[in-house]
């Protein structure tokens, strides 16, 4: 596995590379759930179960192959965009009406949607932020260790918490 320290250049290709996934998360996750549309609950689930596990299968062979930071970026990337692009195209061929693209856009119907798409935007760059953040802050300032031990108890205890909401339920 890679140990050294990455470097400045790495961690600025990584940061833009996970950028681009943010961006591309929302436009995809609407082509995924062009399935629900339609009444397919169970392809919509399998699409997003396929691409989890490809993105995790991906950055565990980046990391066995001694893959540095930039390289686990593009892991985790390149396979949200490539199932992204194969939803596109079965979309597009099965269900014309329902596939993603500019043909038929209206200026007035983009501008009524600008300020909505804005916020939820900002939505989504918040919980990255409240998810990512603390991570980020305790890596540049206490170090590895302490990130792994932060991030192990912030998921044990939001499976507490999960727990304890089903049981009161």
């Amino acid at each position: 596995i890679h140990s050294g320290a990455p470097s400045m250049n790495g961690l600025r290709a990584a940061t833009t590379i996970l950028a681009l996934q943010l961006i591309w998360a929302f436009p995809i996750s609407l082509m995924q759930n062009f399935y629900r549309a339609c009444g397919r609950f169970s392809v919509s689930q399998w699409i997003v179960n396929i691409t989890r596990v490809t993105i995790v299968a991906a950055t565990g062979v980046t990391l066995v192959l001694g893959g540095g930071v930039k390289a686990v970026a593009w892991a985790q990337f390149v396979p949200g965009m490539v199932c992204g692009a194969i939803i596109f195209l079965v979309t597009r061929s099965t269900h014309p009406l329902l596939a993603a693209g500019v043909r038929y856009a209206e200026l007035r119907a983009i501008k009524a949607m600008v300020r909505p798409g804005v916020l939820f935007g900002m939505i989504m760059l918040a919980l990255s932020i409240s998810q990512q953040g603390p991570i980020l802050i305790i890596s540049s300032t206490v170090g590895s260790v302490a990130v792994a031990l932060f991030a192990t108890s912030r998921t044990l205890i939001n499976v507490v918490r999960q727990i304890d909401r089903k049981s009161v339920v």
